[in-house]
């Protein structure tokens, strides 16, 4: 099955807008040339020094799919020079949260 899935990542709260300019370049760049995901794109917001990468990404379910966008996002970042410290918490966190929905709604 095909799933979009829309990720938004805080580079950083002091971010001068050219810095942010430099690196929405670099990262969408490196975000453009994955292949685990597709019909990609990235926005980004200034004001508030937020990315949002959109993709497609192809899985079994939902549980699958989180962590494939989620390391390409990663992937993106880390190619472009950026951090992504506290990522492996967070997946984990959402992981949980898709297949604790899932249960519930087999459940009904």
């Amino acid at each position: 099955m095909e799933y979009g899935i829309e990720i938004s990542v805080q580079v950083g709260r002091s971010v001068t807008p050219e810095v942010f300019e430099a690196l929405f370049d670099r990262v969408s760049d490196e975000f453009f040339e994955l292949d685990a995901v597709h019909d990609q794109d990235v926005a980004g917001n200034v004001a508030d020094a937020t990315l949002t990468f959109s993709m497609t990404v192809s899985a079994n379910d939902e549980v699958e799919a989180l962590p494939i966008a989620m390391a390409a996002v990663r992937t993106a970042i880390h190619a472009s020079e950026g951090s992504t410290s506290t990522w492996d918490k967070d997946i984990e966190t959402l992981h949980t949260m898709i297949a604790r929905e899932r249960t519930l709604a087999a459940a009904h």
